[in-house]
């Protein structure tokens, strides 16, 4: 499996689990989502910055 398929799998994973999260508690109390989704965010970054330079 190459980077971005790792990074890809990782994204996935997470958005999964944050989704399972959100449905469990709809008025996003669990401090757990936000972690969440600040590794969503850095992950997507760099996805996103293997993309760029690679092209």
């Amino acid at each position: 499996m190459n980077n971005f398929e790792e990074i890809s799998c990782k994204i996935e994973k997470l958005r999964d689990h944050m989704n399972q999260l959100i449905i469990q508690d709809p008025d996003l109390k669990d401090p757990r989502i936000l972690i969440i989704s600040k590794e969503l965010d850095e992950l997507i970054n760099q996805f996103c910055k293997r993309l760029d330079s690679e092209g």
